[in-house]
């Protein structure tokens, strides 16, 4: 892969060898991050990270399609194209420096990813009731209306906002971000 060729043929060249070797998850991890580094866009950044969220895999030699020495040039040559060598990072060390290449696409990633996160721990109201716990004797009781009303209060705005946020989250990943 000369730096001379055209971003287009580079990401082809990627796309074929994962399509030649599609059982080969270092391959087509090394393949996913070039096409991403040629062209940092969110979905490209959202495939280099299914792949790399999957578990590495053990490879037996004997029945691989291609000779190990093969893999392991073909490998370092679409190194030759990346920035960095993430081979010992971790997915989150990985992500920090994908996500500095995107730009302002970055934002997009991050607001997605806050609000998948934040969605894990919303809860609807009708689970909140039916986890209410009854006082014990060996602790004060308190009135609940008491205390109920001034934390409704404060949590049902922040709870309309996750509610406005979700909805755009989803209207960007209709939209294709």
């Amino acid at each position: 892969m000369e730096s001379s060729e055209n971003t287009t043929v580079k990401t082809s060249i990627c796309k074929t060898i994962s399509c030649l070797l599609p059982d080969d998850l270092e391959v087509k991890r090394a393949c996913q991050l070039t096409e991403f580094l040629l062209e940092p866009t969110v979905d490209a950044f959202y495939a280099v990270e299914t792949l790399y969220n999957q578990p590495d895999q053990k490879f037996d030699e004997e029945n691989l399609p291609v000779p190990n020495s093969l893999r392991c040039e073909l490998i370092l040559v679409l190194k030759t194209q990346w920035p960095f060598d993430p081979e010992f990072w971790d997915w989150k060390t990985l992500k920090r420096h994908c996500l500095a290449l995107m730009g302002e696409e970055a934002s997009i990633v991050s607001s997605i990813d806050e609000l998948n996160d934040s969605e894990v721990f919303d809860m609807p109201e009708e689970e909140h009731k039916s986890t209410e716990v009854e006082p014990v004797g060996l602790f004060p009781t308190y009135n609940q209306e008491s205390v109920v009303r001034p934390v409704n209060s404060i949590i049902r705005p922040v709870n309309t906002e996750k509610k406005k946020r979700r909805t755009t989250a989803k209207q960007m990943r209709e939209k294709g971000f």
